[in-house]
C-alpha cells in the first residue's frame, strides 16, 4: 500500500487533527446494528443517546428536553428512568474511558435493580477497565467480528479504529437468558 505520508509525525499530526474535527462521543450506532438490536430485545430506555439516534421510545441524554433526563450518570440506576419493565440499550461515550467506565458501572448497578442492560463498547479485551467492567461484572458478551462502521454527524464513513463487542448486564440468576440474548445477536449478525 502506498504511503500517504513523509513521516511518522506527519502522520501523526494527520491523526491528531481528525481527533479534533471527529469526536468519537458523537457516533451513533450502526444501523444495521441498530436493527438487530431492536428486532432482538426492543429496548424501552436508550441510557446515552440523543433524540435523532435513540434506539428507544425514551431517551437520557445532555440534550434531552426535560432537565432531569439530561445526566445519566447523576441517577442512581436506570430502573427509575425506565417507563416500563424491559431492556436498556447503551452506547457510552467511548473517551474518556473513566467516563465509559462510570456508565458501565451504572449498567451493572441497573441490572442488580431487575433491569437487563446491553451495551456496545470498544472489544478492548486487554485493560483493567475490561476486566474490571466485562469480565468480572457482565453476565455476557459476544465480540463482533470485523469492524463497525459508525453513523451520525461526525462519522467519517470508515470503519472503526478498534474492535466492539455487545455485553449483557442482567439480574442474578439470569445468566441463561443474557447467553441466549448473546447467541440471538451472534445468529442475527
Amino acid at each position: 500500500r502506498p504511503r500517504r505520508f513523509c513521516s511518522a509525525a506527519c502522520r501523526q499530526g494527520a491523526y491528531a487533527r481528525r481527533q479534533r474535527r471527529s469526536p468519537r462521543h458523537e457516533w451513533w450506532t450502526p444501523e444495521p446494528l441498530r436493527e438487530l438490536v431492536i428486532a432482538t430485545v426492543d429496548p424501552v430506555l436508550d441510557a446515552a443517546s440523543c433524540e435523532r439516534s435513540t434506539l428507544a421510545p425514551s431517551w437520557l441524554g445532555p440534550r434531552h428536553h426535560e432537565p432531569q433526563r439530561r445526566d445519566a450518570l447523576a441517577l442512581t440506576d436506570w430502573s427509575d428512568a425506565s417507563p416500563e419493565p424491559g431492556w436498556v440499550w447503551l452506547n457510552p461515550p467511548y473517551n474518556p474511558t473513566t467516563l465509559m467506565q462510570q456508565f458501565l458501572a451504572k449498567a451493572h448497578a441497573t441490572a442488580r435493580r431487575g433491569i437487563p442492560v446491553l451495551a456496545l463498547v470498544p472489544a478492548s479485551v486487554g485493560t483493567r477497565w475490561w476486566r474490571e467492567s466485562v469480565e468480572q461484572a457482565a453476565q455476557a458478551w459476544w465480540i463482533i467480528h470485523g469492524r463497525l462502521t459508525y453513523t451520525g454527524p461526525h462519522a467519517v464513513g470508515d470503519p472503526a479504529p478498534w474492535p466492539s463487542a455487545l455485553v449483557v448486564y442482567s439480574p442474578r440468576g439470569t445468566k441463561r437468558v443474557a447467553r441466549n440474548v448473546i447467541a440471538d445477536l451472534r445468529d442475527g449478525w
